[in-house]
């Protein structure tokens, strides 16, 4: 029996909320630089494209404006589908000050 995509990602949408508590600050001084170039996404269609154009790495990190977490959490399932069929895996995320920080790893 094959489970639906949008199924799994529901359920790693979940698995995110869960983990906020264990989400760790990074103390590395370059991610605060690139942490100032970069502004979090608002719209479904620009995240999708964001990882369609930028995630090529073993780890990525996907900036999610707060206005785009709804409280059903579509939004994200929506996106989190895409990650999961480019072969990402939800890794936590950081709150910030209007917006999060997840983080993906690449499956091998």
């Amino acid at each position: 029996m094959k489970i639906p995509t949008a199924i799994i990602a529901v359920f790693i949408a979940g698995l995110i909320g869960i983990s906020a508590c264990n989400s760790s600050k990074s103390s590395n001084a370059n991610s605060n630089k690139i942490e100032n170039k970069r502004a979090p996404l608002t719209t479904v269609d620009k995240a999708i494209s964001y990882v369609e154009i930028n995630f090529k790495n073993s780890e990525e990190t996907l900036w999610i404006a707060d206005s785009l977490n709804d409280e059903v959490g579509v939004n994200m399932v929506i996106i989190v589908d895409k990650l999961l069929k480019a072969g990402y895996m939800p890794d936590g995320f950081e709150q910030k000050e209007g917006y999060r920080i997840y983080r993906y790893k690449k499956l091998k």
